[in-house]
């Protein structure tokens, strides 16, 4: 299906896609800057407000495991249509929330979508590219997956100088809506879906498993702290999780086909990955609290102190697709990680000093 698909198609195709993946990706930071004034709004503390970005990255990670089946049975534009669309239903919703738990319940709708967007597009941009044009493919597509975090508080800081936060659900409900019509006009079924049956069991194991996990360390995270109640989950999760991952060694069809972890670089690979996301994420959302709450700053100050690593990221990504092409991933890999620690050397330095005084 894909070679009959002109250039022209393809790259206009690819635009949709990824401008799907950078709104859904701008949400994940977007409320970031707004918090301060969600707890002023709803009269909630910060440990609760918090959960509006924790509970995303959290139904983020829950749907991830489904998006393969997703992604397999059924065909592509009708697959990005539909998450779009409930991207769009979840922003409506926050846009009228009364209070805050039905701004929850938004933003939870929301990250249903955004969880299945995100492997889905990378595994489409594989199909679409041929191996030797990969590299660029997906350095423009780390460009949107990097770049859609990294400005949203930048953005939402300018627009909270001028508007109330309700007016950040508008925008992401508008660039929501124009790309579900545009995937009626530009997306083309490129991709054949198969009939598979879903095992029940292992759907309702991942669920459970990494939401207790997910959920754990989350409240350790708002709450600083870890009680009995909280060790009783984790562990909880992780018990399911095991159960889940032999369910899925003796399946012939697995939910999540986990015997690609027997492979050392595989494991390696998605190892520094896992860090790396650690440490660029979590400043994004504990910078903008911090200069707003602590430090006393504006929304716009806040965002505009993002604005230089998101600038970056909009040069680095293309530039670092290009290199992969010709040099590989070694060389590659080892000079992001060394830019990345010497970026975090001052942090270390600066948690010593109050460590020890």
């Amino acid at each position: 299906m894909i070679e009959n698909i002109s250039n022209k198609k393809r790259i206009l195709m690819m635009a949709v896609l990824l401008f799907g993946a950078f709104v859904s990706l701008l949400a994940e930071t977007f409320l970031n800057n707004a918090l301060p004034t969600i707890m002023a709004t709803f009269k909630v503390n910060q440990s609760t407000a918090q959960w509006l970005t924790t509970s995303y990255l959290l139904v983020v990670g829950l749907m991830i495991p489904m998006s393969a089946w997703v992604f397999e049975s059924f065909k592509l534009k009708q697959n990005f249509l539909t998450m779009m669309l409930i991207f769009f239903t979840g922003s409506v919703i926050c846009i009228f929330a009364p209070n805050f738990a039905t701004l929850l319940v938004g933003r939870i709708i929301e990250a249903v979508a955004a969880g299945s967007l995100m492997p889905f597009i990378q595994n489409v941009i594989l199909i679409m590219f041929s191996p030797a044009k990969r590299g660029m493919a997906m350095g423009i597509t780390g460009l949107v997956i990097g770049f859609g975090p990294a400005v949203g508080p930048t953005i939402s800081g300018l627009i909270l100088k001028y508007a109330d936060w309700q007016m950040l659900f508008i925008i992401l409900s508008i660039a929501s809506g124009l790309v579900a019509i545009c995937t009626v006009f530009c997306i083309q079924n490129i991709t054949q879906p198969r009939k598979s049956n879903t095992d029940l069991i292992s759907f309702i194991e991942s669920i459970l498993g990494f939401g207790l996990i997910l959920y754990s360390l989350s409240d350790i995270g708002n709450t600083g702290k870890i009680t009995i109640a909280i060790a009783a989950l984790f562990t909880l999760g992780v018990l399911i999780i095991l159960l889940f991952c032999r369910r899925q060694l003796h399946l012939k069809k697995p939910l999540l086909n986990i015997r690609v972890f027997q492979n050392l670089q595989f494991d390696l690979d998605t190892l520094l990955s896992t860090i790396s996301n650690i440490s660029m994420v979590g400043i994004e959302l504990v910078l903008p609290l911090y200069l707003q709450t602590t430090r006393q700053e504006s929304a716009l100050t806040s965002g505009l102190v993002m604005m230089p690593g998101a600038l970056l990221m909009i040069i680095c990504n293309p530039v670092s697709g290009t290199l992969f092409d010709k040099f590989g991933i070694k060389k590659l890999a080892l000079f992001g990680f060394t830019t990345l620690l010497l970026a975090h050397y001052q942090w270390l330095f600066l948690i010593a000093i109050l460590v020890l005084f």
